[in-house]
C-alpha cells in the first residue's frame, strides 16, 4: 500500500512496502523518488517511479540494501497525525500529545520523541513552520532591505529636522 506524508520541511515523502521514499524529480507524468537512505551511510540506492495519475501505480528500480521498517513508516504516519491535530484542535499541546499516545500503536511507542519535544512539535506546527521553511538566504537580503529602507527613512527626517 502507498501512501504520502509531508516531512518537516513541508516535502512529500512516499511510504512504499515499508520503505520511506523522498521526491527526487517530478514531471508531468511522473515522480521518481529516491529511498530515504540514500544520503545515509549504506547509500542505498533504489528508486521508485509512481505514475502522476489517478491511481498511484509504483515501480520500484532498484533492490534495496536494507530490511524494510514498517515501524518507522508508522511513526511517520503518527508524527503526521500530531501535526494535523495540532494545527486543527485547540486543545492544549499536552492533551494533544497524550491523546495521541494513547491511541498510538505499541509498535509506534518505543520510537516516538519524549513528550516535551512533542510538545515543542506541536507548537511548531500551530505557528506554520511545516508549511515549508524560509532559508537564511530568503531572509538575509530582506532584512538587509528592510535595515536600508530605514536607514533612509531615519536620515530623511534628520535632514528635514535641520532644515
Amino acid at each position: 500500500m502507498t501512501e504520502f506524508i509531508s516531512s518537516q520541511r513541508g516535502e512529500t515523502k512516499m511510504l512504499h512496502e515499508g520503505y520511506i521514499y523522498s521526491k527526487h524529480r517530478a514531471d508531468r507524468i511522473k515522480t521518481i523518488w529516491r529511498c530515504e537512505k540514500y544520503q545515509s551511510y549504506d547509500k542505498c540506492r533504489s528508486r521508485a517511479i509512481s505514475l502522476n495519475s489517478v491511481e498511484v501505480e509504483v515501480v520500484v528500480l532498484a533492490e534495496h540494501n536494507h530490511d524494510p521498517n514498517p515501524t518507522l513508516c508508522e511513526k511517520a504516519k503518527w508524527m503526521e497525525t500530531l501535526k494535523k491535530e495540532a494545527k486543527n484542535s485547540t486543545e492544549s499541546t499536552r492533551k494533544i500529545s497524550l491523546r495521541l499516545l494513547a491511541a498510538a500503536p505499541e509498535s509506534v511507542l518505543a520510537h516516538v520523541p519524549f513528550l516535551e519535544s512533542m510538545q515543542k512539535t506541536v507548537l511548531r506546527a500551530r505557528k506554520g513552520r511545516y508549511k515549508g521553511t524560509t532559508s537564511v538566504c530568503q531572509i538575509k537580503p530582506k532584512m538587509k532591505m528592510l535595515a536600508e529602507q530605514k536607514y533612509v527613512e531615519i536620515k530623511n527626517e534628520k535632514l528635514e529636522d535641520s532644515e
